[in-house]
């Protein structure tokens, strides 16, 4: 019913991309073989170390060659990376102190601001009180000033109305 040849070459198939006998078996089952066929299917298969032929030293030797190196390379790379990461750390540590001494100083020049701030802000207003004071003081001298001009001004004009008369009647 089943073709020897297909079933063979699938069960082929399937150990060489690593499946485990018990899958293969359970999907012979599904297909619908019996017990019996399938065990005969499944000795007829090479196992792996049937089918592969026998290890050469010098592969074996170059492999090793190229295991030791790409071992070595990866050991490098992580070294590498280890002294990335570590001196980036560092780094933003030495950054991290260094924005935290900037903050500390804006602080406190802020504060040194502010207070000169408060301090200038009260000697400010004390002279803005003197000179209003002094403008108050000025305001009323000139207008005592103004007023003695006019005194003086309406006094002249008396006497040089007075004058005017007496010379008209001479």
């Amino acid at each position: 019913m089943v073709n020897k040849e297909i079933v063979e070459q699938t069960i082929k198939k399937m150990k060489d991309s690593g499946i485990d006998d018990s899958a293969i078996k359970q999907t012979l089952r599904d297909v619908g073989l019996s017990e019996q066929e399938i065990e005969a299917y499944l000795p007829s298969q090479p196992t792996e170390s049937e089918s592969k032929p026998a290890p050469n030293p010098e592969h074996e030797a170059i492999a090793e060659k190229t295991a030791e190196k790409v071992n070595q390379y990866i050991s490098q790379q992580t070294e590498e990376h280890a002294l990335r990461e570590q001196t980036s750390k560092s780094d933003l540590d030495n950054h991290s102190n260094k924005i935290d001494e900037l903050h500390e100083k804006v602080q406190g020049v802020s504060e040194k601001i502010e207070s000169i701030s408060t301090e200038s802000s009260a000697k400010t207003l004390e002279a803005i009180r003197e000179l209003n004071k002094r403008v108050s003081s000025l305001e009323s001298q000139i207008s005592e000033i103004k007023s003695i001009s006019n005194a003086t001004k309406s006094l002249m004009e008396k006497v040089l109305e007075t004058d005017r008369k007496v010379l008209s009647k001479l």
